[in-house]
């Protein structure tokens, strides 16, 4: 992640063709909350916007990354989840609370929401509170 891929003036982040599966460039929006920490981080012109410790030209490496995400697995309770599986959660998150999947493929950086679906599992509750709606609104009064 780059500074100079962040426009503040949108609220926007650009992650290039080259650094993405599809190979397609993707936009996506800065929630206020994310805003806010990167300021608090403390938001540079240009760089690297997680750089390595001790190689301030090289990303985080894989054994800084997974020192931080081990610390922050135990600090939650969560010891067995790795990143990806935060892709899952958020998946599930936002269809259990009605969001479509055109909307979570968005969020998620899908291109079609066909790859969105394997990332949604709806819970049994969430469907059935589907029918329990459809007879409410059409009951006899």
């Amino acid at each position: 992640m780059m500074w100079e891929n962040i426009n503040f003036e949108n609220n926007t982040y650009t992650l290039e063709s080259e650094l993405t599966k599809n190979r397609q460039t993707q936009v996506y929006d800065l929630s206020d909350t994310l805003l806010l920490c990167l300021k608090e981080y403390g938001i540079q012109e240009k760089g690297l916007v997680f750089p390595s410790n001790t190689k301030p030209n090289q990303t985080i490496g894989k054994t800084g990354m997974d020192y931080h995400w081990k610390n922050i697995r135990i600090a939650t309770g969560f010891a067995n989840i790795n990143m990806h599986d935060l892709r899952h959660v958020v998946g599930n998150f936002a269809v259990n609370k009605g969001y479509g999947l055109e909307v979570i493929a968005s969020a998620l950086g899908h291109k079609s929401s066909n790859v969105t679906k394997r990332y949604s599992h709806v819970k049994r509750e969430s469907a059935s509170s589907i029918i329990d709606d459809l007879v409410n609104t059409f009951k006899p009064s």
